[in-house]
């Protein structure tokens, strides 16, 4: 800091050298806590990790779950892209802007036998939470109001459960209608369930019509680390709507 000034003739006084003392402690504080934030998370991590393994070994590889909520946009679209050299403002271009954020949720669940527990449990964004649609026309100088049920008129996928809110994002309510069409009809007699610390999923009222079930909450700030979906699985999701993504718009369809 001191040469820093000194080289653009700045002057510089005993309070500078006060000032710029401050800072750096307030700077080595800073990296120490985080440090010791750091290693307290790690050791969180590694005593869940340890009571886990332990846990597991009352049950069979297919009986231990995990189950993660993962946001995908609806248009996909990159914070790079090639333009002329020393272009001021470079803009882009997307379909809608509203769409590029968090547009819908999906719910995988796998087991440590390594395979995905159908049916995977998609949350769309629609508006008004509602999936249905209306359609207001004329006929012979009438107007004609039709509600459309689009549940009704989907692709009836076997493999996939689907409900939607308006921000499409899952709420307490939706992970109930999660353990009801997805969680009591496809798992196991007895199983694990392990899953993070996300408040509209952490009450124990929500599994109480659940037999043969015991939850291990993952500690807030491991799931990056621990989570088996996290650390292997979810990022597949994001790569395949990017692949298909990518597909349309290369060949225009």
């Amino acid at each position: 800091m001191f040469q820093e000034a000194r080289e653009n003739d700045l002057p510089v006084h005993d309070k500078d050298l006060q000032r710029w003392a401050l800072q750096k402690a307030a700077e080595d504080s800073i990296t120490r806590h985080h440090a010791e934030d750091i290693n307290a998370i790690i050791e969180l991590a590694d005593s869940f990790v340890r009571d886990a393994k332990r846990e597991m070994q009352n049950y069979a590889p297919g009986e231990v779950l995990n189950t993660d909520q993962v946001g995908l946009e609806l248009e996909l679209y990159s914070n790079r892209t090639l333009s002329y050299e020393g272009e001021k403002i470079t803009m882009a271009r997307v379909r809608s802007k509203n769409a590029t954020t968090h547009s819908y949720t999906i719910q995988p669940m796998i087991s440590a036998a390594g395979k995905m527990v159908s049916p995977l449990f998609l949350c769309s964004k629609e508006p008004k939470g509602k999936m249905s649609e209306s359609i207001i026309y004329h006929r012979y100088s009438t107007l004609i109001h039709i509600l459309i049920d689009i549940k009704k008129i989907l692709f009836p996928a076997s493999n996939i459960v689907v409900t939607c809110s308006s921000s499409g994002k899952l709420t307490t309510s939706l992970v109930e209608y999660w353990r009801d069409h997805v969680l009591r009809i496809w798992v196991p007699a007895q199983f694990l369930l392990l899953s993070d610390y996300w408040p509209g999923q952490r009450s124990a009222e929500i599994y109480s019509t659940v037999r043969g079930y015991k939850r291990l909450e993952i500690p807030a700030h491991t799931t990056s680390r621990i989570q088996p979906l996290d650390v292997l699985f979810n990022r597949q999701w994001k790569l395949i709507a990017r692949r298909m993504f990518d597909h349309v718009q290369l060949n225009d369809i």
